[in-house]
């Protein structure tokens, strides 16, 4: 989790402490087995117009995080404050005037009353320099009207931190415009000195506050579009930075996050949104100042904003980013060593931007709060909160490989888990959707799936008409979010191929080989199949040559034979497939061709 999470949940992190111990412990208990991540369908919360970005945080010191939403349209110039009621909901918005169109927000105790204060970058201005809005809390869930400060050019991003070593809280903001950070020194009171300025690379657009080489001062971590990298600027404890360092990382990066991802001692990794691609960049730290080359990992279509969290409950640092593309959020759970696998992708509005992860229903699992700014789509001021369950199926998505009809798929398994104390009683496993009957499963579930544990559900493809056939698999027990479910596809196809692969011999370049024949079936009791081509493709196409029987028809229940010989050009593998078009379903079919040039 970044700095700037930490601080924003510094008073609810000690009620989430032995709930997060206990989920370590599950974690132990189980080995190397990743626990499945499941949300609830997102519930919509009103705000102000265009919303941007979002903090979760203790505002009225009832243990229970609120949210607050920064509205980045230029003529609102609000924020949002929504106190949360403990079960995952929230109460209406409260507005407050702030600059001209936020985009950045974060809570910290600026004036050190142990209540949480907010700091509000703002993009655009009526003068010539944007502003940093300070709004100090009351300590009931209100707050005080904003102070602004004149600020650099387009302030994008902003996090907070102990610059200068004097026990008090600073702000640090990401310039757009500026290619620089603007640097506020708290003057102990909530109040801020005038600020200074620290060059980054191009068009920065968030940054992140740690102790990259660990001698006890913060250091930076700024996000810059258009150069697509990190600046890293190392801090003298005494408010002042050192010349950026730039790491390359994905492109048009927009968000940058701090966290531990291997668990070591003296590690702090970088996790970023790649905007301009479909990728989250990881560099892992080398406990020096410095850190190593980018690994990318697939995040969706335009990933926004990053989130670092333990989704799952292993004890493992997961992220989620916005996917601002594909209308989602995507789940990357960690393994443990800086890697992430797979993403889990979760619906919610269009244009997702801003993203917070937070246990908003105390229930001890870590949810997701992302806000909906919807340009040029409606409805945009909306804010979406995915609860996390603990009871959930993975994958959520199988897909089979083309199937002949009357015939059976290999199975494919789904892991029904459930990550709670309590059991969960199962009553039905069922198929739904399209087409249900194409589609098998077995289980061993029982009726009852106890805490900590889960159970496997086989399933295989049986096609009873050609082309796409889909269902989904319904889990329905009493966990919240029932029925579990999975969604299935494959295509059925009338072609079937004996064999279905070739291999050939090693054979002396510039020779042919003795022919090897496959078999093609129209396995259709009444329909006559169409036949438009039948070639050669792939790597090493021109090393094999086909001659077939087939006419331009195939009628139910014929066949006709395709004889191939192999020529290799070269020697070595020499690999293609050999192609046939046709109506039959599944269409293109490939025959994998292989032989040895010696």
């Amino acid at each position: 989790m970044s700095r700037r999470n930490r601080f924003s949940v510094v008073i609810a992190l000690a009620v989430l402490i032995s709930l997060a111990a206990s989920q370590f412990a599950v974690h132990v208990a189980k080995g190397n087995t990743i626990p499945p991540v499941s949300f609830l369908p997102p519930q919509n919360y009103t705000v102000g117009s265009l919303p941007f970005n979002c903090v979760l945080a203790d505002f009225n010191g009832d243990k229970i995080l609120d949210m607050a939403v920064a509205n980045s349209n230029p003529g609102t110039a609000t924020i949002s404050v929504l106190l949360g009621n403990g079960d995952g909901t929230f109460g209406p918005q409260t507005t407050y005037a702030v600059g001209n169109s936020p985009t950045a927000i974060v809570a910290a105790d600026f004036n050190g009353d142990h209540i949480l204060d907010l700091a509000v970058a703002n993009e655009l201005g009526r003068s010539a320099n944007q502003t940093l809005s300070i709004l100090i809390g009351n300590g009931d869930g209100t707050f005080k009207p904003a102070v602004n400060y004149p600020g650099g050019q387009s302030p994008r991003g902003i996090d907070v931190g102990d610059f200068n070593n004097d026990g008090f809280l600073d702000v640090v903001v990401a310039n757009n415009n500026g290619n620089n950070v603007t640097i506020y020194l708290n003057k102990g009171d909530g109040t801020f000195a005038a600020p200074t300025y620290y060059p980054a690379h191009t068009h920065p657009k968030a940054v992140a506050v740690g102790d990259f080489n660990h001698d006890g001062n913060a250091d930076l971590a700024v996000a810059n579009h258009d150069t697509s990298d990190v600046s890293i600027l190392l801090g003298d404890g005494k408010g002042h930075f050192a010349a950026p360092v730039n790491y390359p990382v994905g492109l048009n990066v927009r968000d940058v996050h701090v966290g531990n991802l291997k668990g070591g001692v003296n590690e702090e990794d970088l996790v970023t949104a790649d905007g301009g691609t479909t990728t989250i960049s990881v560099l892992m730290g080398n406990g020096n100042g410095t850190f190593q080359p980018a690994v990318h990992y697939y995040a969706g279509n335009s990933p926004r904003w990053v989130a670092l969290a333990d989704f799952n409950g292993d004890g493992i640092l997961d992220a989620a980013a916005s996917d601002y593309g594909g209308a989602t959020v995507d789940v990357l759970l960690g393994n443990g060593d800086g890697t992430f696998g797979a993403p889990s992708s979760f619906g919610v509005g269009l244009n997702p931007t801003g993203l917070q992860a937070g246990d908003v229903n105390g229930d001890g699992r870590q949810d997701i709060v992302v806000t909906i700014g919807g340009l040029p789509n409606a409805p945009n001021n909306l804010v979406s909160v995915l609860l996390n369950t603990a009871v959930g199926v993975a994958p959520s998505k199988l897909s089979f490989r083309t199937t002949v009809l009357g015939t059976t798929s290999a199975p494919q398994a789904v892991t029904l888990s459930n990550a709670s104390s309590s059991s969960v009683s199962i009553s039905s496993i069922t198929f739904t959707g399209a087409d249900p009957g194409d589609f098998s499963q077995t289980n061993n579930c029982g009726s009852t799936l106890a805490g900590n544990s889960s159970c496997t559900i086989t399933v295989k493809f049986s096609p009873k008409v050609i082309n796409t056939r889909s269902a989904t698999l319904s889990i329905a027990d009493n966990a919240p979010g029932s029925p579990q479910t999975a969604s299935l596809q494959g295509t059925g196809t009338e072609a079937s191929f004996s064999p279905t692969s070739l291999r050939f011999a090693s054979q002396t370049v510039g020779t042919t080989s003795s022919p090897k024949v496959v078999t093609l079936t129209n396995v259709s009791t009444g329909a006559t199949m169409s036949i438009t081509g039948i070639t050669i493709s792939g790597t090493d196409a021109g090393d094999f040559a086909q001659t077939p029987s087939c006419g331009s028809s195939l009628g139910p229940k014929q066949s006709c034979t395709i004889s191939v010989t192999f020529t290799p050009k070269a020697t070595g593998t020499r690999v293609a497939n050999l192609i046939v078009s046709d109506d039959g379903g599944g269409s293109p079919q490939a025959v994998p061709l292989s032989g040895t040039g010696q």
